[in-house]
């Protein structure tokens, strides 16, 4: 009698029990958990002794339930379903369920000390949010699974041998977002421990993920994974932008980001803009495919094959990247990229077999230590180099200007003309090398067009050299396209003199739809540029095409069908004279006057079936 006096104790003093609740004891006053909470109020606490109970348990109002390690076999079907707010379920042993706990439209519960074990679906939280706190969840084929379910808490829980640990997924136009996951422990989940789904703002932090994992955020955005001790898994970012990795301990693992082409479609999905930050690598690598914009900065790297690596798939590319100010030590290569256009700054190569390996063109380098590599750098291609630490150089500096008087030379085409003297810890301010500035700047005008179908809209682009170089530059123009994997209608290259400018007229026309108009101008020549400026420059404008007459936003020039329609008067005009002339070749001349106006309807119709451009 006092070990159960001492257990209602410890209950009363983990679930709030209102002064005006009342207690139930299954089975001493029902004798199923069902029975008990048909006739518990709103408020009650159900107590269930030790024991088996197989049934299924339905809650649709707001009580608390607590057992002592309570067996509840489900014979397949839902163990616990919930569909009322502020529910507390405690201390139970639930398995062999279709589901062992669901929530539905439920807010505010608590699930705590419960083991999941051998069901289908551990817990499953459809619109809902709950405090899933200290449960072993084992052994199911998904472990926790939020389907459009937010602002929810898991939080020191054993999420072991799942096939999915734990799965958050957007269903039903609802994101399942602003969910925390906190101090658990993920171990041999067999295909994903967690899996987000075109989910946001979640919070991944404190966690530890055993060997032989992959994680898997899909079409995720300002998700934050921090903290978390990472050992030999994957980390996979598919099409997901805006997220962040910040502070975490990564063990002989690997990140990647990539960007895809949804199949059979021509729907690009980027993974752009997320930021790696403040991490600790060992023996471990980051690689972006088809990846922009993304940011790789302040982490250390220790001993390991290639610390990161940036690459193209399916004709797409990973440019204008930034890797800032990483510590890299100890690799075969420190950082390896494939693709031109990204920006290489502030790190320091101590110590690698190559330091820095660049296999294409138009990479920007600058203001990093190169110190005791094997090979400092391995080039193809020619890129941007200036103001780096290159610890085998043996020029002088007689002006004591912290900048050796002659350039560090790599190869013919690469030479950084400003190398310093020093690693970058001893400036206070780093020199500010000399740099030619190099520049473009891009207008599209108008940015969008109202026509109707199959009619011409014009667009104007102005291209403005603002750099001091003359430039040889590539305009391409893109109907509907993910401009990096699909092909122009258009295309012009052209030399441009420091600050000429040069307009295009551009003539497109389409069937019924939204379509995007992409401008690319790219730039060719390679030399000392500006670091801040990037190899192509892009605009965008909006083409709308409806059936009928419609009000233009911009007129559209046809001014072949207004040179016929000028060339069909005159014809007319002449034809009409000449019978007038000699009325005896009337019939002969309308004969051939009719010819031709059937002839240019016939063309002029046929012509507007056709994708117009021109220039």
């Amino acid at each position: 009698m006092l070990l159960i006096a001492l257990l209602f104790l410890s209950i009363l003093q983990t679930v709030p029990v209102k002064a005006s609740s009342r207690t139930i004891v299954v089975p001493d006053d029902y004798p199923s958990i069902q029975e008990a909470v048909n006739a518990a109020n709103p408020g009650d606490f159900i107590y269930v002794k030790s024991g088996n109970y197989n049934e299924s348990i339905e809650i649709r109002k707001s009580i608390s339930i607590v057992g002592n390690r309570t067996n509840i076999y489900g014979k397949g079907e839902v163990g616990i379903r919930i569909q009322a707010n502020n529910v507390s379920i405690e201390g139970f042993i639930v398995y062999n369920c279709s589901c062992a706990i669901e929530l539905k439209n439920s807010k505010n519960c608590v699930i705590r000390n419960i083991m999941i074990k051998n069901n289908d679906v551990g817990l499953h939280l459809i619109f809902s949010s709950a405090n899933i706190t200290r449960n072993i969840i084992e052994n199911n084929r998904v472990g926790v699974w939020f389907s459009g379910s937010t602002n929810s808490v898991v939080e020191e829980n054993e999420i072991n041998e799942n096939t999915w640990g734990v799965v958050a997924e957007s269903y039903q136009l609802r994101s399942s977002s602003g969910n925390t996951i906190r101090s658990n422990n993920f171990t041999s989940n067999r295909k994903r421990p967690l899996l987000i789904i075109e989910s946001s703002s979640i919070l991944v932090d404190g966690n530890y993920f055993a060997p032989n994992q992959t994680i898997v955020l899909h079409e995720a955005s300002n998700c934050n994974l921090t903290r978390n001790l990472i050992e030999q898994c994957l980390i996979c970012l598919e099409g997901s932008s805006e997220n962040y990795i910040l502070q975490n301990m990564i063990v002989e693992s690997e990140i990647c980001l990539e960007g895809y082409q949804v199949a059979l479609t021509t729907r690009w999905v980027g993974a752009e803009r997320n930021l790696i930050e403040n991490n600790t690598f060992v023996g471990s690598e980051i690689r972006l495919f088809n990846a922009k914009h993304n940011t790789i900065r302040n982490n250390n790297f220790m001993n390991g094959q290639t610390a990161i690596i940036l690459d193209e798939r399916y004709k797409s590319t990973s440019i204008e990247n930034l890797i800032i100010g990483n510590k890299i030590r100890g690799y075969e290569k420190g950082v390896e990229i494939r693709i031109g256009g990204n920006k290489i700054t502030r790190n320091v190569f101590i110590e690698n077999g190559i330091g820095l390996s660049v296999t294409t063109s138009a990479n920007f380098v600058y203001n990093n230590d190169f110190i005791e590599n094997e090979r400092q750098v391995y080039v193809g291609g020619k890129h941007f180099w200036t103001g780096n630490y290159w610890s085998d150089y043996n020029g002088k500096d007689l002006n004591n200007d912290g900048i050796g008087d002659e350039p560090y030379v790599i190869n013919e085409n690469n030479k950084d003309p400003y190398p310093l003297m020093k690693p970058h810890e001893y400036y206070k301010e780093l020199p500010k090398p000399k740099i030619v500035r190099r520049g473009i700047n891009v207008t599209v005008s108008p940015t969008r067009v109202t026509v109707e179908t199959w009619e011409t809209a014009l667009f104007t682009v102005n291209i403005t050299n603002i750099g001091s170089l003359e430039e040889e530059l590539t305009i391409r123009v893109f109907k509907d396209p993910e401009y990096y994997s699909g092909s122009p209608f258009f295309e012009r290259t052209f030399m441009l003199k420091p600050f000429e400018s040069k307009v295009y007229k551009v003539r497109v026309s389409a069937e019924k739809g939204v379509h995007r108009i992409v401008f690319q101008v790219g730039v060719k020549i390679i030399g000392i540029i500006d670091p801040s400026f990037g190899p192509y420059e892009l605009e965008e404008a909006k083409l709308i095409v409806k059936e009928g007459k419609q009000q233009h936003t911009e007129e559209p020039i046809n001014e072949t069908a207004n040179l016929w329609i000028l060339v069909l008067i005159v014809v007319v005009i002449i034809a009409i004279a000449v019978v007038l002339a000699f009325p005896t070749s009337q019939r002969r001349i309308e004969d051939e006057s009719s010819r031709s106006i059937s002839s240019f309807s016939k063309n002029y119709r046929k012509s507007r079936h056709f994708f117009l451009f021109q220039v």
